[in-house]
């Protein structure tokens, strides 16, 4: 089985997001974040992923049957933030995570 480009940065969006969500001192620190800052670390880090992984296959580290152009490399980025905001909007909340963002709305109000 041969992993295209496009099918390695969206398993890394799924694991980032199950990251935030379920990786225990990371889970409690995202939760407290407002949205925005949440939206915008996962933006930032999933175009980060996106420009290693077009960066290690167009240098040949990472190997593919086909170069993966920048068209094909912001495909992928608006399918890797489809695929993580999806995993971390159907992932269950854990109970610690719950109470701190009914904490964090309670103090916004």
């Amino acid at each position: 089985m041969e992993f295209t480009p496009e099918m390695i940065i969206n398993v890394v969006a799924v694991i980032a997001s199950l990251l935030a969500s379920y990786f225990p001192a990371l889970s409690t620190w995202y939760a407290g974040l407002k949205s925005e800052i949440k939206s915008g670390i996962m933006i930032g880090s999933m175009a980060i992923v996106t420009v290693t992984v077009f960066l290690l296959t167009n240098y040949g580290l990472i190997t593919s049957a086909n170069p993966i152009t920048w068209q094909q490399a912001v495909y992928a980025f608006l399918q890797a933030l489809i695929f993580n905001a999806g995993t971390y909007v159907f992932s269950p909340q854990t109970s610690k995570v719950k109470q701190i963002k009914a904490y964090r709305n309670l103090d916004a109000g």
